[in-house]
């Protein structure tokens, strides 16, 4: 029998692994290097000197070996964090620290599934580990118009959801630019005569922007020039709510422009003046633009929001 598996290739990670991050564990006896795997129910790790044996398994579904999860020094570049986790079912919590590079990456991941986990009615404990949800009615501009939708905000990014509470938008807390936010004035109504009071924009000009919701702000993500546009009566406290959740969850410092000073269609026009000037000629310009998600390296079998459905 073992001549027949003499040629199978060794398993080299877990069953529905969604992601792996090399993390340095630290321990009283000294610092060991493992692979943090990451699958829709637990956390395993392994150790790559001894042909990837798994070390450890701690669960976030069902009977939780997993009791919190926070952050320590450094950053993002090398950082550590605890989780506070049992080995087994009788034995006691205790801390575990790691560290790695890209944290807020792997939290990211591994707070997706621990939503994704509580979704399926499995992690009771996810309120715990990865925060409250905070829901705040609002609007957001998309196909031409003003579309009303609801603002969540979750331990690791913002999303929209619609009446069913389904998630139609996210972005991450770690993909967001370092000036994550900026808070808009409202679109200036046309005057009788057509033209924007006090702006010099014609109504034309103004993408059908006005008149504009209460509270409007932009969202800037490192992987799209153009922002996203989103309006809320309680954008002040939701703004903050975001700045604050993802310094505490994740150890991420975003922040919001409050100088811009700017309208939606200002800001609109501004960055397509930008992709204007990126391209050589007339005839390279854009004729049509999609938002799509592009799925990184790390993920070694389905995204993590894939679990949701």
């Amino acid at each position: 029998m073992d001549l027949l598996n003499w040629h199978a290739s060794p398993q080299h990670k877990p069953a529905n692994c969604l992601a792996r991050y090399v993390v340095t564990k630290h321990s009283w006896r000294g610092k060991y290097r493992r692979i943090m795997c990451i699958t829709p129910d637990a956390i395993v790790t392994q150790n790559p000197e001894s042909g990837m044996a798994i070390t450890n398994t701690y669960a976030f579904s069902g009977d939780s070996d997993v009791e919190s999860i926070s952050i320590g020094t450094g950053n993002d570049t090398e950082g550590e964090f605890t989780i506070n986790a049992r080995q087994d079912k009788k034995s006691k919590f205790k801390p575990i620290k790691f560290s790695c590079s890209h944290r807020s990456r792997l939290l990211t991941d591994l707070f997706h599934s621990v939503a994704a986990a509580h979704l399926r009615g499995r992690c009771g404990v996810a309120p715990r580990l990865i925060g409250s949800q905070e829901h705040s009615p609002g609007y957001e501009w998309s196909g031409g118009q003003w579309r009303p939708t609801t603002l969540r905000v979750t331990g690791y990014g913002l999303e929209l959801v619609d009446m069913e509470g389904i998630p139609t938008w996210r972005l991450d807390y770690c993909v967001m630019s370092s000036v994550a936010f900026a808070p808009l004035v409202p679109e200036p109504l046309p005057t009788a005569d057509g033209i924007a009071g006090g702006s010099g924009l014609s109504a034309a000009s103004s993408y059908g922007l006005a008149p504009t919701p209460e509270g409007p702000f932009a969202v800037f993500s490192r992987c799209s020039r153009a922002p996203r546009l989103l309006a809320c009566r309680q954008r002040d406290g939701v703004l903050n709510y975001m700045a604050v959740t993802a310094q505490q969850r994740l150890g991420l410092h975003i922040i919001a422009d409050n100088t811009s000073g700017s309208c939606p269609s200002a800001l609109l026009e501004a960055v397509t003046r930008s992709e204007r000037q990126a391209f050589g000629g007339p005839g390279e310009a854009p004729v049509a633009e999609w938002e799509v998600a592009r799925l990184c390296p790390r993920y070694d079998a389905q995204p993590p929001l894939a679990a949701l459905r």
